[in-house]
């Protein structure tokens, strides 16, 4: 995924406001590598005192790529995310993780599926308390319409790889972002130019269930 361009996020016909963003990511990034990064000081110090950010964490499908099990993974995320609310004061919005397809069946994305219900639980057992932490679910351009989620598929039009987004996902994926961050904060995040305000892609204020 290319955010290091900015492709989630200015796109055409839909321009959003101007901001610098700092990309954290790398590639084949593991919730286990970006915590170590963040306890050994990537994160700038100033950047962690400052009010007025916003983190957007999206994180953890490496780890099921890898092999990791779904318990692994959503524990990795909750780390990552204690550790953010832990040592910053800013907000932090939460990406469920994209739906991925993996060997015999490369639509199948249960692994995934069931870190994000993980997560759901664990904020609902207590880290909803938070006030600075809200959560998002921005999947559902990238699924394929299905009776259950047990034979939902890979959307392969946003996702030719079955993992990564192009262009036309970038821009439904930095859609969804920014909806959900101008509901939660609306004079630091005015609405992208041609989209109302209320429309919503994918947008929930909870992770699924």
């Amino acid at each position: 995924a290319d955010f290091q361009s900015g492709a989630a996020f200015r796109t055409e016909g839909h321009k959003l406001p101007v901001f610098e963003p700092l990309v954290l990511a790398i590639s084949g990034d593991q919730t286990q590598h970006l915590l170590w990064r963040l306890q050994n000081g990537e994160l700038p110090q100033d950047l962690q005192q400052r009010e007025d950010m916003t983190f957007v964490l999206l994180i953890g499908t490496n780890n099921i790529g890898y092999g990791s099990p779904p318990e692994a993974a959503a524990q990795g995320m909750l780390a990552v995310v204690r550790w953010v609310l832990d040592h910053t004061a800013g907000k932090l919005l939460l990406v469920a993780l994209l739906p991925r397809g993996d060997g015999s069946d490369p639509a199948r994305s249960s692994g995934v599926d069931k870190a994000n219900a993980l997560v759901a639980r664990e904020l609902d057992n207590g880290l909803r308390l938070f006030p600075r932490l809200r959560t998002v679910d921005c999947s559902a351009p990238f699924r394929v319409s299905s009776p259950t989620p047990e034979t939902s598929r890979v959307n392969e039009t946003l996702m030719p790889d079955l993992l990564h987004p192009n262009r036309e996902g970038h821009k439904l994926l930095g859609r969804c972002i920014f909806n959900a961050l101008h509901s939660w904060a609306p004079t630091l995040w005015p609405p992208p130019i041609g989209l109302a305000a209320t429309e919503e892609l994918g947008v929930g204020g909870r992770l699924p269930a």
